[in-house]
């Protein structure tokens, strides 16, 4: 199996993450509705992670342990807005590989990320106006109905009627909405990007890291995949499920599905649009993080459940004609090195992960402790005092809510859905690995008073 290129010869490396993209809910990892056709033939020749965890439950700082191989307790960017991160600018990924003579793009389709920390570090930065649908004439009304009912799962039938006034006069006036409940975000604007840079053959090697927004919420997917999963009704009104949570709960999972499946064809379109100037290269197909309809919670930030946290990791050397599948416990901050050591510059010692190529390549790879962490209700630089946090060892999974001091323990193997608290029956494990959590923190807050 041919994962790597020579060492005189270092590849393009694209990593293309989606956003909000759990592992459970593609067929790749075995759900049951097809909601990755393509991505389901395509990995056939490649490393399929199936044990791949997000450092966090939110894009803010899970980007920034993309971009840094560090878990969020040691960059401390915490807040969904914010984008200061620890060190920003000597200890990134983009920064390594710059040095090493790669050209870095960042086509990125949400302004959550923390790109403005390591934009000095990229080549190319497109802003985020590119990314979006827009029309000038209604620029303003089109941003606040987009905002309004980006937060809704289940829309108003209101919206979409016919005779809804404000849909006939824009349908007619300035005819910028052809489809009267479009996505604000299309994948293909940066895909489309990208390619408009390889034709104009950018200099390499080159990295990309290519951030699609869908399927985050709404949960809104064009012709002809909306209804593909949910075919009672194109949208269902709030009305209608008033009192009804489960049924709320399986239609907006549904909707979010045929986002996926829109997502997987307009990765395909861009798979088979890439040129031979992409021959040597190694593509990386992830999420930022996961999304839940489980545990009476939609949506993703603060809970650590295995939706919210098992992420997609695919992996594609170049030339690679064989598949691999490892089960075995990888975190988020495993991608850096990983890139790094396929560019044949060797992993920076600040990094917390640990390169996933020898695993590709059959070799061993000892199992250790993985952890995420959710830290949205601290302030960067100040020692952290909240959040929830997850530590994993084998099969079993530790959620421990700090503010609390609440813990729930999981055998993953005999209870993927997380629905059996097994803390008491095992209070040695639950024990062992809560004291990996205190431990790790102690060590975190003791760096930050280090800075302090």
């Amino acid at each position: 199996m041919h994962t790597s290129s020579s060492e005189t010869t270092p590849p393009n490396i694209i990593l293309v993450t989606f956003d909000a993209l759990t592992a459970r809910d593609m067929s790749l990892y075995g759900y049951h509705r097809p909601t990755t056709p393509f991505i389901d033939r395509w990995a056939k020749n490649a490393s399929v992670f199936t044990g791949a965890h997000a450092a966090s439950s939110y894009t803010s700082p899970t980007t920034a342990s993309l971009m840094t191989g560090k878990r969020v307790w040691s960059h401390m960017l915490y807040q969904p807005h914010g984008y200061m991160i620890r060190n920003n600018d000597t200890e990134n990924l983009p920064l390594l590989l710059s040095k090493a003579g790669y050209y870095n793009i960042a086509l990125v389709q949400n302004k959550y990320t923390p790109l403005k920390a390591f934009s000095d570090h990229f080549d190319v930065v497109h802003p985020m106006s590119d990314f979006k649908i827009s029309n000038s004439l209604t620029s303003y009304i089109d941003d606040g109905l987009y905002k309004y009912f980006a937060g809704k799962i289940i829309i108003y039938d209101w919206v979409i009627r016919e005779d809804f006034i404000f849909r006939r006069f824009a349908d007619f006036l300035f005819k910028f909405l052809p489809d009267p409940l479009r996505y604000e975000y299309p994948a293909d604007k940066v895909f489309s990007a990208f390619l408009w840079h390889i034709r104009n053959e950018p200099p390499q090697p080159f990295f990309a890291w290519l951030h699609i927004f869908p399927p985050h919420a709404p949960y809104i997917a064009p012709a002809p995949y909306r209804g593909m999963f949910d075919s009672s009704s194109k949208i269902r009104t709030s009305e209608k499920l008033k009192g009804d949570k489960s049924k709320r709960f399986d239609i907006a999972r549904a909707k979010y599905d045929e986002l996926i499946r829109y997502c997987d064809n307009e990765f395909e379109n861009f798979i088979e649009k890439l040129t031979e100037q992409t021959k040597n290269t190694v593509i990386i197909l992830s999420a930022d993080h996961g999304e839940s309809f489980e545990h009476d919670f939609i949506g993703h930030g603060f809970y650590l459940y295995e939706q919210i946290t098992n992420i997609p990791l695919i992996i594609k050397g170049p030339d690679q004609t064989e598949g691999r599948i490892v089960n075995g416990l990888v975190e988020q901050i495993d991608i850096a090195p990983t890139i790094l050591e396929f560019a044949n510059i060797p992993v920076a010692p600040w990094m917390e992960g640990r390169s996933l190529l020898p695993v590709i390549q059959g070799k061993d790879f000892p199992s250790v402790p993985i952890f995420s962490m959710d830290l949205q209700e601290n302030h960067s630089e100040e020692k952290i005092q909240h959040g929830v946090f997850s530590v994993w060892e084998d099969e079993y999974k530790l959620i421990h809510y700090l503010d609390d001091n609440k813990s729930l323990l999981f055998n993953l193997s005999d209870d993927p859905g997380e629905m059996n608290n097994i803390i008491d029956r095992n209070a040695e494990t639950g024990k062992r690995l809560l004291t990996m959590i205190h431990d790790n923190l102690k060590k975190a807050n003791e760096r930050i008073s280090v800075v302090d």
